[in-house]
């Protein structure tokens, strides 16, 4: 998930926790996005190297009525 929508505009890079990382299930669906400050890795590789950072991500993401 690095490609948002907000008011008609793209944003891009924007991370998600893995727990709403469903992409096929909000396609073509209006959703409200809940964004939380959450550590993650910032080692060079996939390896973990024990160096976290914070940053913003989507935490929960809801399915609006249309």
């Amino acid at each position: 998930m690095n490609r948002r929508l907000y008011n008609n505009q793209s944003y891009e890079g924007v991370g998600a926790v893995f727990e709403v990382c469903e992409p096929d299930k909000y396609v073509n669906k209006k959703v409200k996005m809940y964004y939380s400050l959450e550590n993650v890795s910032d080692c060079q590789s996939s390896e973990p190297c024990g160096k976290t950072i914070e940053e913003w991500l989507i935490s929960k993401i809801e399915i609006q009525d249309e």
